[in-house]
């Protein structure tokens, strides 16, 4: 059975093609990557919490710009994923 949730991997060669990852600061902790910037319109994919919780402790993601509300920008670190 496949998954529509898009990988870490996959998460983060979107990201460095330039899609921008969204997290909502508010009660629904909804994630998803967004072509362009987080809120302009274009085309989006929800990616899944657990995927976005792991890749910020593994230290592959950071706040852009420190805690925003409701909506908060990550973007990708100089880390590399070691698996």
């Amino acid at each position: 059975m496949s998954s529509n949730w898009p990988s870490q991997n996959r998460v983060l060669d979107l990201m460095a093609q330039g899609w921008a990852l969204g997290h909502s600061t508010d009660n629904t902790s909804y994630t998803w990557l967004q072509r362009g910037d987080v809120g302009r319109g274009g085309e989006s994919l929800t990616v899944h919490g657990n995927t976005f919780y792991a890749l910020r402790s593994k230290g592959l993601i950071r706040s852009k710009d420190g805690y925003h509300f409701p909506t908060e920008e990550y973007v990708l670190t100089d880390k590399v994923d070691d698996g």
